[in-house]
């Protein structure tokens, strides 16, 4: 008879788990979110975590939210942006992952934007990796805090799992080119001196610059330069001895880290 091995089935599996509950993660608050140290890949897991009382992804599904987890890099001067990654994966459905800066520890967490005001954030199975520069912000804000999250897994092996481990990475960045953020910041390296002849033949002039890592515009009294809200930097050019302009670049120029400037 079947009868006695079902009933003894269920209360062995009663048993099992009453006595092996889940184990939620450490970090599966806010305020128990694990460092992340330069360099060092870390394994994390979704599995066995809840949804947070904190804090839910801006733009990806509520579902996300059902099982997140927690991570925080510090910000320091030792460089001046941070790519962040998460790859590998296991669950077989998707997986959100979103970036704040941190206001007041877990307090105040503001999202993390783009120049064009997207958040960064992203939804799905795949690869994701993220580059934020944290030279402007190193005086304001103390770390950025990650937030990786997926659905519960609805118990039913045939629909795959939602939860599962990722991999995640964070690598420091240099800025390799020189740029001027302010007109006090120009150095020889931001002047152009174009050469003039008397056959009004056009001379071209290139300085090479980035934008990766400036800082936005600002507009004290009495600034010279063009601002914008968005990141700038600032070149000079001497068009004669008593003479001298500001040539700004922004980042919706995409000149592709370099400016050319056509002079007569």
């Amino acid at each position: 008879m079947k009868l006695p091995y079902i009933i003894f089935a269920f209360f062995y599996t009663n048993f099992v788990m009453a006595n092996n509950p889940p184990v939620i993660p450490s970090n599966d608050e806010c305020d128990g979110a694990i460092e992340l140290s330069l360099n060092m890949p870390i394994v994390g897991t979704t599995v066995d975590a809840t949804r947070s009382s904190y804090l839910l992804f801006s733009n990806c599904s509520d579902d996300l939210n059902n099982a997140d987890v927690w991570y925080y890099v510090p910000i320091s001067e030792n460089y001046d942006g941070l790519s962040i990654s998460l790859s590998n994966f296991t669950g077989d459905k998707q997986r959100g992952i979103q970036l704040f800066w941190d206001l007041n520890a877990c307090g105040t967490l503001l999202p993390i934007t783009d120049a064009g005001g997207n958040t960064l954030e992203a939804c799905g199975i795949s690869t994701t990796n993220f580059e934020i520069s944290t030279n402007c912000i190193v005086n304001q804000y103390q770390n950025i805090y990650l937030k990786v999250g997926t659905d519960t897994d609805d118990g039913d092996p045939s629909n795959g799992t939602e939860t599962g481990e990722f991999t995640l990475l964070v690598t420091p960045l240099t800025k390799s080119c020189e740029h001027a953020d302010l007109c006090e910041d120009i150095s020889q390296d931001q002047i152009l001196n174009p050469i003039t002849n008397a056959e009004f033949m056009l001379d071209y002039v290139c300085l090479k610059s980035c934008i990766d890592f400036a800082c936005p515009g600002v507009n004290p009294v009495g600034d010279a330069c063009e601002t914008n809200l968005q990141p700038t930097v600032v070149f000079k050019y001497r068009r004669m001895a008593s003479f001298t302009d500001f040539v700004t670049v922004e980042t919706f120029w995409k000149l592709g880290c370099h400016l050319d400037t056509l002079w007569r």
